[in-house]
């Protein structure tokens, strides 16, 4: 780095050069044809800063890098179910690609994180809100492990849960659910009476065979789910249970 006069025009000229310190590669700049000595020492000084921001935007990737190496990592670790992370990402472009996309991802700070997630109260609910801060955190988390980041930036927050009541079936409605599809002669009244009576979700369903239904111990194997990414795999807590089946679903198995 320098400066230094041409002497046969008189002029100065500035400049500065850094080797990356990973690749090793040179990053330098140089400016000519500047009046002055002074303009020269300034110019240096702007030189180094354009250097260094050079070779920290060639380490540190941009917010949309960061969210999809994040993604590729968690697949490749095994972290999460290919449903899940294909669900990260969508989630992810849609409310931060817009105002952090380009954004180098050490430079969003806490409270932008803290400020995107409450801009979501009115929209989405609670639960949604939880999520986006979840997944959020989990690419900063990813971004330390990495050196891209120096702190954790995302902050920890409380969400107000508001007066609203879990709604859920009592008895009496889902007596009169499957009663009304039995009439109507609904295709989906044994799904529907399955759930009910198991508690099974909806990739549990799917996946479930006859060799999982024992009719002498009166109980249903829950070891598997279903989705349409992962295909066949383990239950969503990674655990298999036994359910007992109620007098009215075993008359409807059998």
């Amino acid at each position: 780095m320098g400066i230094k006069q041409n002497e046969k025009t008189g002029k100065w000229e500035a400049f500065y050069s850094k080797r990356h310190p990973i690749t090793r590669l040179p990053v330098s700049l140089r400016r000519r044809c500047l009046k002055s000595k002074a303009d020269a020492v300034r110019a240096e000084r702007e030189l180094i800063v354009a250097v260094e921001d050079r070779i920290r935007r060639r380490m540190i990737p941009t917010w949309e890098t960061a969210v999809q190496e994040y993604c590729v990592y968690a697949k490749n670790e095994k972290q999460y179910m290919s449903i899940t992370i294909e669900n990260y990402m969508v989630c992810l472009r849609a409310h931060t690609f817009a105002p952090w996309g380009n954004r180098l991802v050490d430079e969003i700070k806490t409270d932008e994180i803290r400020e995107l997630v409450r801009g979501k109260e009115k929209t989405h609910s609670v639960s949604h809100q939880k999520n986006i801060l979840k997944m959020i955190r989990g690419v900063f988390n990813y971004a330390l492990e990495k050196g891209y980041i120096n702190r954790f930036p995302v902050p920890m927050m409380k969400f107000n849960q508001g007066d609203k009541i879990r709604r859920v079936l009592n008895e009496q409605q889902a007596v009169t659910l499957l009663q009304k599809a039995r009439e109507m002669d609904s295709e989906w009244y044994s799904v529907w009476a399955l759930a009910l009576y198991t508690g099974m979700r909806n990739g549990e369903l799917f996946a479930l065979t006859w060799d999982k239904v024992n009719f002498e111990r009166n109980h249903i194997l829950v070891d598997q789910s279903w989705n349409n990414k992962d295909g066949f795999k383990c239950t969503k807590s990674g655990d298999d249970r036994l359910v007992d089946i109620a007098p009215p679903l075993l008359a409807l198995l059998r």
